[in-house]
């Protein structure tokens, strides 16, 4: 969010790891965790970008989706709780 790293900008896992003093592996396992998480994206043949950043649209839609199955799901988790689950 603090757009230190352009949205849209190339990863190089190379210099990732040398920047950082690790190997390649944690690297490629990390840039898989934040595909997952859709914070980059792999191209093929040309290694992975990040996402552009969210737009206020995209942004607003996100929360009234979550405004909308958020409290449905605490009420369904709520009936569903045997009485000494607090305890």
């Amino acid at each position: 969010m603090s757009l230190r790293i352009d949205p849209g900008s190339r990863v190089t896992i190379d210099v990732l790891a040398r920047e950082l003093g690790v190997s390649q592996t944690p690297i490629r396992d990390t840039l898989s965790r934040m595909e997952a998480e859709g914070l980059v994206v792999r191209v093929p043949n040309a290694g992975y970008r990040f996402t552009p950043q969210i737009t206020r649209h995209r942004f607003e839609d996100m929360l009234e989706l979550r405004l909308l199955l958020e409290p449905a799901a605490a009420r369904r988790s709520a009936e569903r709780a045997s009485p000494n689950a607090a305890t």
